[in-house]
């Protein structure tokens, strides 16, 4: 386990050992993304625009700050990966349009949970195609994301491919279903 230098100490290190010592902090900054949903979060861009405008060619990104609203909805979404109640294998998320379910729910809780355990299961299912096909493609974006890359030590990308509208979803897709989870693997 690495510790924290002192000031003192770091200024005893010659500039190759600091660089390698700020390389190795980073990297285990990277890594508690693949642990913690708050930090994921903290350390990607979430692609996407209000779903009221057109699909655009190229999402804009955006770093999100979480409101206290968004981190219960952080929370539940990290206690339901995580376990924390043994009879919940599942989480519906009702709150008014604006609050940022789809963002936390539908783009990025999907890539988090795949990243975090290869093999994960996650399907999508929404009132109509099209939105159930722009939450995918959003979630196809964060995990092409280098940021994705850095803090995932598997590599999920392969299972990442464009879908077509069909009526059956491969269990590697990611359309999701908008605000629900249930990460069964």
């Amino acid at each position: 386990m690495l510790r924290p230098l002192t000031p003192e100490q770091l200024q005893k290190l010659t500039p190759f050992e600091q660089q390698e010592y700020l390389e190795h902090l980073e990297a285990l900054h990277r890594s508690s993304g693949k642990d913690s949903f708050l930090k994921f979060v903290g350390m990607v861009d979430c692609p996407g625009a209000p779903t009221t405008e057109p699909e655009p060619e190229v999402y804009y990104q955006q770093r999100l700050i979480p409101a206290s609203h968004h981190k219960l909805i952080i929370g539940a979404i990290q206690d339901m990966a995580d376990g924390i109640d043994h009879d919940v294998d599942g989480l519906m998320i009702f709150c008014p349009p604006g609050s940022a379910k789809s963002s936390y729910a539908s783009t990025l809780a999907p890539p988090w949970l795949m990243g975090r355990r290869p093999g994960t299961n996650i399907i999508s299912a929404s009132y109509g195609q099209e939105l159930a096909n722009r939450f995918g493609r959003r979630a196809r974006t964060v995990v092409r994301s280098q940021e994705f890359s850095q803090i995932m030590v598997a590599d999920c990308r392969p299972w990442v491919r464009q879908i077509k509208q069909s009526k059956t979803a491969a269990r590697a897709t990611i359309p999701w279903i908008h605000a629900c989870l249930s990460p069964r693997s």
